[in-house]
């Protein structure tokens, strides 16, 4: 089977509640709210109510959070605490020995960050860059994977981070201008390129942050668009689908921090049920992938 896993930054599952919820404002039944139980989604999927507190005093955060989902490691517990930001030392060399994308390669499987990088970012200073590295940078980085380039985007080959390319056209590139479907139709297709495929979407946190409920509902219905646009050119009998998260943040705008409610896990997959009740923390969405991998279609 391959896997094409969509990190979400910063959602978790709210209440039904319109003044605080774009979720539930919005109402995609891609995102069912206030559920305790794994609820049934379209196109024959489940949510997976999933904790992110990682057994750690204090709010989720996106370092640690990040470095659990993609290593099956309690980052935070090892840590101590939950860190915020950027990967530290030693999230990267949990990283470097851990993540979902060595041991899929390990396992003699293809692997691919779909994200495009801009050429400014590898120009800058070794210092500077190293204090930007993502969790998901740090991924590709230590198990030695290609980084794709914006250019790429032309060549169907990656998409980015805000994958509409306003943000790119904002900084001059000359990039056509996606809608949500078109670029959920493109990062279907990328995906088939590799046994193992990760797209990071991150504007969701940043929104969060500003608790507007406009904006917050509008990434919430950008995210209905393109997650079902991914959904309907994919293969579900030969592509487990994942939508996961770090912590939680937009599902409530009341606040502008994190939040200590569970993730949504989103799963399409004709994976055994077992498999899918062992789903309880961020732990064991790396071990669920690597399970999948080694699965016949």
């Amino acid at each position: 089977m391959r896997v094409l896993c969509i990190f979400i930054d910063g959602i978790g599952i709210g209440g039904e509640n319109r003044a605080k919820n774009p979720f539930y404002v919005v109402g995609s039944p891609l995102f069912p709210q206030a559920i305790r139980e794994p609820a049934a989604l379209p196109f024959g999927g489940v949510c997976i109510p999933t904790d992110a507190t990682l057994g750690v005093a204090g709010l989720p955060q996106s370092a640690t959070g990040q470095t659990s989902l993609f290593t099956g490691l309690n980052a935070a517990q090892q840590i101590g605490a939950h860190v915020s930001g950027f990967a530290t030392p030693r999230l990267i060399e949990m990283l470097r020995r851990e993540s979902m994308f060595v041991k899929a390669r390990q396992l003699g499987k293809t692997a691919a960050f779909a994200n495009a990088y801009s050429r400014e970012f590898f120009a800058l200073p070794d210092k500077q860059r190293a204090r930007m590295t993502s969790v998901t940078t740090a991924a590709t980085l230590t198990a030695e994977l290609p980084f794709l380039l914006v250019e790429q985007i032309h060549e169907g080959r990656s998409l980015y981070h805000d994958f509409t390319n306003a943000a790119l056209r904002k900084r001059g590139y000359d990039m056509p201008l996606f809608s949500p479907e078109y670029a959920g139709k493109q990062l279907a297709r990328l995906s088939q390129a590799h046994d193992l495929c990760l797209y990071e979407y991150f504007l969701t946190d940043r929104v969060g942050h500003f608790g507007k409920m406009d904006a917050a509902a509008a990434e919430v219905e950008k995210l209905h668009e393109f997650l079902t646009a991914v959904l309907e050119q994919t293969d579900l009998r030969s592509t487990v689908v994942v939508v996961c998260s770090d912590h939680g943040n937009l599902e409530d705008v009341s606040v502008i921090t994190h939040t200590a409610n569970p993730v949504p896990t989103l799963i399409w997959s004709n994976a055994p049920p077992e498999s899918l009740a062992a789903i309880r923390s961020l732990t064991d969405i790396t071990p669920f992938f690597l399970a999948n991998l080694q699965r016949g279609s």
